[in-house]
């Protein structure tokens, strides 16, 4: 049950942070 439900928070936190985590990913993979 646990990892479904982190999914969906991770799910849920991506949408509100989509540009933020766009910028990170782009940073990280250069």
């Amino acid at each position: 049950m646990a990892k479904p439900l982190m999914a969906k928070a991770t799910a849920v936190w991506l949408v509100d942070n989509t540009t933020l985590s766009f910028k990170q990913i782009a940073d990280f993979c250069g």
